[in-house]
């Protein structure tokens, strides 16, 4: 959903670079940003990186969200 997101923002011109590996990379999964532990506990880690300024400028942002417990 955030990498479909930022590829709309993308085509509308919110981001530099002439392709999307260019203009911003979004990172989340088991050993990449979260560990089996993380899982267990029910924490989801995302690393976002977007070029605002210049392609080879990238802000970094980190989500993590608590999912909610099933009983």
């Amino acid at each position: 959903m955030v990498n479909n997101f930022l590829e709309g923002l993308w085509r509308q011109g919110a981001m530099m670079g002439s392709s999307t590996r260019e203009a911003f990379a979004v990172n989340c999964g088991l050993r990449s940003t979260m560990t089996p532990q993380d899982i267990l506990e029910g924490f989801m880690h995302v690393f976002v990186m977007v070029a605002l300024m210049r392609p080879a400028e990238f802000i970094v942002l980190s989500f993590t969200q608590q999912m909610s417990a099933t009983t």
